[in-house]
């Protein structure tokens, strides 16, 4: 009876990262609006129907509260809360 490798089993990211390339105000727009659909989708419950906030922790590997785009951010209805921003899901 041999043994045999097991295979390696990637898991699933739990976290989304969008890459807004610092200093490239083309890449920070695309990012914004990456998350303005993303808001939308949330909002309308097509995505997390049971979550009531999206936490975001990271921004291009750095608080979110330290990058360029959290003004951005807080026009799509984040929050900012310690060094993240927080999006609550609006009551309807």
């Amino acid at each position: 009876m041999e043994l045999q490798e097991p295979e390696e089993i990637q898991e699933p990211e739990s976290t989304a990262k969008v890459d807004s390339y610092p200093g490239n105000p083309a890449g920070e727009d695309a990012a914004i609006r990456a998350m303005n659909a993303l808001v939308d989708a949330f909002h309308r419950k097509q995505i997390w129907p049971d979550r009531r906030k999206i936490t975001i922790r990271q921004w291009n590997g750095n608080p979110p509260t330290l990058s360029s785009s959290v003004e951005g951010l807080q026009k799509l209805g984040f929050e900012r809360e310690m060094q993240d921003m927080v999006l609550w899901r609006k009551r309807r």
